[in-house]
């Protein structure tokens, strides 16, 4: 992967893939969160986003829309209902 590029951490594009030269790259940590298992991918209108992108989008602190979809609400509706 070379040296690590100032301010780049090294991130899997495909995460259930292997550490290697065709699986990685350099990016920012903000990308790199983007990619994680753990992110909730929400459907507005036909556009896909991580739910962290919809709340900044809506307004709504990104941990009222994770505990609303933890407490059971629809994606749409935890990024949509104002707080």
């Amino acid at each position: 992967m070379g040296e690590r590029p100032k301010g780049m951490t090294l991130d899997r594009r495909d995460n259930g893939g292997d550490y290697n030269k065709a699986n990685c790259r350099w990016t920012t940590c903000k990308k790199q969160m983007r990619n994680s298992r753990a992110n909730v991918e929400i459907t507005i209108k036909g556009v896909t986003r991580c739910a962290s992108d919809w709340a900044q989008e809506y307004g709504i602190a990104r941990v009222t829309v994770y505990a609303r979809i933890t407490r059971g609400w629809d994606p749409v509706a935890a990024v949509t209902k104002p707080e």
